[in-house]
């Protein structure tokens, strides 16, 4: 269960398309397509049904090969 401050974090830490450097390779491509869909379950999901944990590590495991 998340708050509603935790889902707005969320959304903005899913928010990394300016960390990819090249976007023309296909792991570039299916990682910004991976965290379209979380961003897109996260806008049509209500906080109470989000796991913060969870959703942090699956969108933290994807910004950090691209995070300097």
């Amino acid at each position: 269960m998340a708050t509603i401050m935790e889902k707005d974090v969320l959304l903005e830490y899913a928010s990394f398309g300016y960390l990819i450097k090249n976007r023309d390779t296909k792991e570039a491509q299916d990682d910004l397509n991976k965290m379209h869909e979380i961003k897109q379950w996260l806008y049509s999901t209500d906080e109470e049904d989000i796991d913060y944990e969870s959703t942090k590590e699956k969108i933290k495991n994807l910004r950090q090969k691209y995070e300097n």
